[in-house]
């Protein structure tokens, strides 16, 4: 059974001021962009088996569809070019 709420209109300008405060708050916390000083103070090399960097980058590349324009998807276009790896 749906519920009714019933909100005043300062009651529905309070909450959507909390939810976009709270989101605002959110996407500083999780700046995670390949150009944050978070990202890259956590790049570093690694070793990696072939095999596993092709499944790592079909689930990349899935993850990708449709984001072309984020840098971190940029990012697996290039590393598919450098180790010949097939989209």
């Amino acid at each position: 059974m749906k519920k009714i709420v019933r909100l005043s209109e300062s009651d529905l300008n309070r909450l959507v001021k909390r939810v976009i405060k709270e989101s605002d708050m959110m996407d500083e916390m999780m700046d995670v962009s390949s150009d944050s000083e978070y990202y890259q103070g956590r790049k570093r090399e690694v070793t990696i088996p072939f095999d596993e960097l092709s499944m790592l980058g079909q689930f990349a590349t899935e993850f990708c569809r449709g984001k072309e324009g984020l840098p971190d998807c940029k990012k697996v276009r290039e590393i598919y070019r450098n180790y010949n790896l097939f989209m």
